[in-house]
């Protein structure tokens, strides 16, 4: 097979996941839709299906002694809120969630993009030519 030649063919899938001390996301939250115009995910997007999906349950499952050890770190993209009052800089304030946002090309790489390595690399080594042949090659 080879790989679809009209832009319209080609597809872009999404992946967030998430590493700390002794935890890691069982699976890959996978996304396609919405993207902004550089292609990364809409703040309303992060705000209902990460925040309110994922980490929202997290923060209520951890228990009062554990809840101040937990800090979520983003990097500065335009999706998770870094600059200015918008949806997603109000949901953490109203919810307490403690964040910061990684220094951009500081040595002490994140730990996540660490483990991203491997999945970007086997993917841009396969020819996904589907949407199961990319969940496969992640």
């Amino acid at each position: 097979m080879e790989r679809p030649e009209k832009e319209e063919d080609k597809h872009t899938a999404h992946f967030w996941g998430a590493v700390g001390y002794d935890f890691k996301m069982e699976n890959l939250f996978e996304y396609q839709i919405p993207t902004n115009s550089n292609g990364k995910i809409t703040q309303q997007f992060y705000h209902n299906n990460i925040l309110q999906g994922i980490v929202k349950p997290w923060m209520e499952e951890v228990s009062n002694r554990l809840r101040d050890s937990f800090i979520l770190e983003e990097d500065r993209d335009s999706g998770h809120g870094p600059k200015g009052q918008n949806i997603v800089k109000k949901w953490k304030e109203k919810t307490g969630l403690k964040h910061y946002f990684n220094c951009p090309g500081s040595p002490d790489w994140p730990p996540i993009e660490k483990c991203w390595r491997k999945p970007k690399s086997t993917v841009k080594s396969r020819m996904c030519l589907t949407h199961e042949d990319l969940v496969e090659a992640v």
